[in-house]
C-alpha cells in the first residue's frame, strides 16, 4: 500500500489538534531554513503551500471515524516552484 491510502493510514486516529498542525508547520519551516533555504523565498514559499495543503488534510483525516468523514481529497498534487 502506497500513496495516499498509506497517508491516511499514517494520520487515522491521530486526532491532530489545530495547535499541533501549526507547530509541525513551524518546525517543518525552521528545518527548511536550517537545511540551507532560508535565503530562497520562492523555494520556501512553495513547500510552506505544500506543508499547510497536506496538514490541513491530515488533521480531518486524523480525526475522521468513519471513511465517510474522510477528506475529499484523493490525490496529492504536485508543486513546482
Amino acid at each position: 500500500m502506497g500513496g495516499f491510502p498509506k497517508i491516511v493510514s499514517v494520520h487515522r486516529g491521530r486526532k491532530i489538534t489545530e495547535p499541533q498542525r501549526q507547530r509541525f508547520v513551524e518546525l517543518f519551516m525552521a528545518a527548511v531554513d536550517q537545511a540551507g533555504f532560508a535565503d530562497d523565498e520562492p523555494f520556501k514559499k512553495t513547500v510552506k503551500s505544500a506543508i499547510e495543503f497536506g496538514t490541513k488534510i491530515a488533521i480531518v483525516n486524523s480525526n475522521a471515524a468513519p471513511d465517510a468523514d474522510l477528506h475529499p481529497q484523493r490525490v496529492i498534487p504536485h508543486w513546482r516552484w
